[in-house]
C-alpha cells in the first residue's frame, strides 16, 4: 500500500475509534529546545518533578535520543473531554474571563473515564490494524502522558493546533479541552503541515486569570501552580498557596476557563 493511502487509512480508522483529530509528523522535524528546557529546569520552575530533569535530553530534542532512532513517523491524536455535564456554570467566570467566586473542586479532565486507559485501548487497536494492512510486525511505542516525549510540541508539528500562553495545546475545534496521545512508528509516512498559529500578542487572559501568578512569558512555574499542588506534589501545601485553593481538591481550570478559544 502506498504511503499516502496507508496514512489516510490509519487516520480514518483513528477517527472512527473516537479520536477527534489525528496528525502525522516526524521526530526530526522538531526544533531543538534542549537549552530552553534546561534553563527552565535550572530555574527550579519544574518544582520537585525530578523526572523532568532526568529526561531533559529527550524532552528537549527527542530526535537526538538514541532510544528513538528507529522511529520514522509519529501519529498524534486528540480527544476532547469537555462534555455537557462538565461545562463550567455561567457564573464561574467574571466579565473579563477572570475566575469568579466558585471555582470547580475537580478539574474537568478528571471527571470522566481515565484518559490513559481510553487512549491505550484505541492505540492498541490501531497497532493491530496497521500490522494487518502492511502484512508485517510494526515496531511502535504508544504514548499518552506517560513518557518523556514532548506531546504538545509533536501535536503542533503534526498540525493539530498551537501551544497557548497557558502552555496547553489549543485546537481549532475543541480549544484546549483535549488530551493527547499517539504512536511512534517505524513506518515512513508523509508528515502533515505544521501549525504556525500563535496566540494574539495582546491577549493575556490566561496569565491574568491564574490565581497564583504561575504563568509567565516563557512558560509555567510549577512551584506556584495549583494543579501541581493538588495532583503531583508530595509535600505539604504552603500556606500562601493553600489560601488560593478556594475549595479546589484536584486540579485547576482557571487559565482554560479564561481563554477566549474555549468560549
Amino acid at each position: 500500500m502506498k504511503r499516502h493511502a496507508l496514512k489516510e487509512d490509519l487516520r480514518d480508522l483513528a477517527l472512527s475509534l473516537g479520536f477527534d483529530a489525528v496528525g502525522f509528523t516526524r521526530l526530526d522535524l522538531l526544533e531543538d529546545h534542549t537549552e530552553r528546557t534546561r534553563d527552565w529546569v535550572r530555574s527550579g520552575a519544574h518544582a520537585r518533578l525530578g523526572y523532568l530533569a532526568h529526561t531533559l535530553r529527550s524532552r528537549g530534542f527527542p530526535a537526538a535520543y538514541e532510544g528513538y532512532a528507529w522511529c520514522r513517523s509519529v501519529l498524534v491524536a486528540t480527544h476532547a473531554y469537555l462534555q455537557p455535564d462538565t461545562r463550567p456554570p455561567a457564573d464561574l467566570l467574571g466579565p473579563s474571563g477572570v475566575e469568579g467566586p466558585h471555582p470547580a473542586p475537580v478539574s474537568r479532565h478528571a471527571r470522566g473515564l481515565d484518559y490513559h486507559a481510553w487512549f491505550g485501548a484505541r492505540l492498541a487497536a490501531l497497532q493491530v490494524h496497521l500490522e494487518l494492512r502492511v502484512g508485517r510486525p510494526v515496531r511502535s511505542h504508544a504514548f499518552c502522558d506517560t513518557s518523556a516525549l514532548p506531546e504538545k510540541r509533536l501535536a503542533v508539528a503534526a498540525g493539530l493546533g498551537r501551544q497557548g500562553r497557558h502552555t496547553l495545546l489549543i485546537t481549532p475545534r475543541h480549544g484546549s479541552w483535549v488530551t493527547l496521545g499517539g504512536l511512534l512508528l517505524d513506518l515512513d509516512l508523509p508528515p502533515d503541515p505544521p501549525s504556525y498559529d500563535r496566540c494574539p500578542p495582546d491577549c493575556r487572559r490566561c496569565v491574568q486569570a491564574c490565581p497564583t501568578g504561575a504563568l509567565f512569558e516563557r512558560g509555567l512555574d510549577a512551584r506556584r501552580c495549583l494543579s501541581y499542588w493538588t495532583i503531583a506534589a508530595k509535600e505539604p501545601v504552603p500556606p500562601e498557596i493553600e489560601a488560593k485553593l478556594r475549595g479546589r481538591v484536584y486540579g485547576c481550570d482557571a487559565c482554560q476557563e479564561a481563554c477566549p478559544e474555549n468560549r
